[in-house]
């Protein structure tokens, strides 16, 4: 009956039990996260990028779980809820090193025991996005967990849906704008994705929240977005196509390509 803050993780990173072997790892990973869920709580698993890759099934994980990956690195190189990203870092009053972590994922401060009361409540939808590189779709991404692109890499196309309401977008290309769409189907070439193959230098994303919503939340949400360039540091968040307060009404810089979007409702 205890409250939690976060969801309850299970440490795995223990060299004597890699003879075990990736399934049965994953398989003693699983029970001790359903076992943690019987007791309405949520759970996930933290482990080192190395763990991941070859000791466990991430994508199984993933799917089911909160992830927690530790790597200490200049970017994260699977998806995750939190990414532990050093061991070495410095706080005011501490004088030691201690370790850091980047949240990607709020909601996971949202993780205390579920009252009855608050079951069926209408939550904040999610926003799906995923983009094309190089000919290659890369895969989906909810929300803020991770970022979609590659760095260095230009995008030439993006696919967004949203989880309930309403959601069209557009690109920005050499060329202009091209039409806005609101589906979210790669074989469909008129309204699944947005671009037409050609390297995109800006975007825009627009948001209609349901009634429902409005009055759940007691507010009406918009589509908060940002780009980077190619290799460098993302221009200012965006909000649906607004002007105001110092907006473009779109994310980007014409004339720069873009390698990466982060989107979520807000």
């Amino acid at each position: 009956n205890k409250s939690l803050d976060m969801p309850i993780y299970y440490d795995l990173e223990d060299n004597s039990q890699t003879k075990l072997g990736k399934a049965k790892l994953t398989e003693i990973a699983e029970r001790f996260c359903e076992t943690i869920k019987k007791s309405n709580y949520r759970a996930g698993v933290y482990a080192n990028l190395n763990w991941f890759n070859n000791y466990l099934d991430y994508d199984k994980l993933k799917k089911k779980y909160s992830i927690w990956l530790a790597q200490y690195n200049s970017v994260n190189e699977l998806n995750c809820d939190i990414w532990q990203n050093s061991s070495t870092g410095r706080v005011s009053g501490y004088g030691k090193n201690i370790d850091t972590n980047i949240i990607f994922n709020e909601s996971v401060f949202n993780s205390k025991k579920e009252d009855d009361k608050d079951k069926g409540k209408i939550t904040k939808p999610d926003i799906f996005y995923r983009v094309r590189c190089d000919g290659v779709w890369l895969p989906e991404v909810k929300n803020l967990e991770d970022y979609a692109g590659l760095k260095g890499k230009a995008i030439t196309d993006i696919a967004i849906k949203v989880s309930a309401g309403k959601v069209w977008y557009q690109v920005h290309t050499k060329s202009g704008w091209l039409p806005k769409v609101s589906g979210y189907d790669i074989d469909d070439l008129e309204n699944g994705y947005a671009g037409n193959g050609s390297k995109i230098d800006a975007i825009r994303v627009y948001y209609t929240t349901p009634q429902s919503i409005v009055e759940s939340l007691n507010k009406y949400l918009v589509a908060k977005y940002k780009v980077s360039a190619i290799s460098k540091e993302y221009f200012d968040w965006q909000h649906d196509d607004q002007t105001s307060n110092g907006q473009d009404g779109y994310a980007g810089l014409f004339g720069n390509n873009i390698d990466r979007v982060l989107l979520v409702l807000e």
